[in-house]
């Protein structure tokens, strides 16, 4: 009975996707990236005003990391719309939809740090 059930390992081993193997280099990227983050925290606690450096940081990684999310979800968004359209046939309006979406991301960067740029003043007392 066990001959005839092939194992997980078989199955996972034998008929493993495409997307599985350009996974690893975009694993890659997001833990050098990270590790980029945490080297500049540990440069930054050996500075003569560790705690301020550390804090304006911190409020920098958190801005970035709302805008990555936010990208990250856009970016999802996209690949569902893309895939649907291409397997309904519709190659034109796929090529359309990155083109949208591409642009609503720039557009959407562009107003978020002019709108940071003008609130400089103000927006760290959001942090205090």
């Amino acid at each position: 009975m066990n001959q005839l059930r092939p194992t997980i390992q078989q199955l996972t081993l034998n008929h493993k996707p495409k997307w599985i193997e350009k996974s690893p280099v975009s694993l890659s990227l997001l833990c050098i990236s990270d590790l980029k983050i945490i080297d500049v925290l540990i440069e930054e606690g050996h500075l003569d005003n560790a705690v301020i450096a550390v804090g304006s940081l911190s409020i920098c990684v958190n801005i970035n990391g709302f805008e990555l999310m936010l990208f990250i979800g856009i970016n999802v968004a996209i690949s569902v719309r893309v895939s649907n359209k291409l397997g309904s046939g519709q190659p034109r309006a796929a090529k359309y939809s990155v083109y949208v979406t591409v642009f609503q991301c720039l557009l959407m960067d562009f107003f978020h740090d002019c709108y940071l740029d003008n609130q400089r003043q103000f927006f760290p007392t959001f942090y205090k």
